[in-house]
């Protein structure tokens, strides 16, 4: 599911994200492909996403990191972002090998980077 959202307030991505976590199966890897420009919101609807999810605990973007993980309601999540990623040998030096099965929730940040290495997207938020 394609959602493209240009200009949303806060409160209108709020909803977005309680909206699509109120929807997720609990017996399957949901991919959240989200993209944007600097500055477009990215890492607040995932915060608003896996807050909604039951993530406690601060849940900021692994720019530098480049991953993180959490504990939900629903499984483990997997929080990526790619901004400094540009081939499958960066995601490999990091260590991030075929791990997809163990995630209830992948989130990417800047996914328009990934080199073809991760899972489509069930859902793609364009901000």
């Amino acid at each position: 599911m394609n959602l493209l959202k240009n200009n949303v307030t806060l409160v209108g991505l709020q909803a977005i994200a309680v909206c699509c976590a109120r929807h997720l199966p609990e017996d399957a890897t949901i991919c959240f492909h989200v993209t944007g420009i600097m500055g477009a919101g990215k890492t607040t609807f995932i915060q608003y996403l896996l807050t909604a999810l039951g993530v406690s605990g601060p849940i900021t973007s692994p720019t530098f990191s480049i991953m993180e993980e959490h504990i939900s309601n629903i499984g483990l999540v997997l929080h990526m972002d790619l901004y400094r990623v540009h081939t499958v040998a960066d995601l490999e030096s990091l260590g991030v090998v075929d791990v997809w099965g163990d995630y209830s929730v992948i989130c990417i940040e800047w996914a328009n980077n990934d080199p073809g290495y991760f899972p489509p997207a069930d859902f793609h938020i364009e901000l």
